[in-house]
């Protein structure tokens, strides 16, 4: 099954695949942006049943929350570079959310996430 979700002009696409063996079953499933760009991937095993909303949205979900995870650490390291800061103090902390907030790339995957 194949998602496809536009933000700003950037196309996403989700390539879910699901498997079964005789122990379990599973999702996982592959985040791509702009049909060629390799976003990163999440599997998922179930051993019995799943009380999701609607198909693969376990799986869906935890790709897209690895994608926000990876690039707040990515702005998190040039964060500290451009800052010559080598420790990310409280204070530091509270700049680097201003920081963030102003990150294209992080707001539109907060944004995908939120649309499912």
């Amino acid at each position: 099954m194949i998602y496809n979700k536009e933000i700003n002009g950037v196309k996403f696409t989700f390539v879910c695949e699901s498997w079964q063996t005789r122990n379990n079953w599973g999702h996982k499933v592959s985040l791509y942006r702009n049909s060629s760009f390799f976003v990163g991937s999440a599997k998922i095993r179930y051993y019995n049943r799943t009380w999701e909303s609607y198909l693969f949205q376990s799986a869906i979900k935890s790709v897209i929350y690895n994608a926000i995870e990876e690039t707040k650490a990515a702005a998190k390291k040039v964060f500290l570079s451009v800052h010559n800061y080598k420790v990310m103090t409280k204070k530091r902390a509270a700049a680097f959310l201003e920081y963030l907030k102003e990150d294209k790339e992080y707001n539109m995957y907060k944004e995908l996430f939120k649309m499912f």
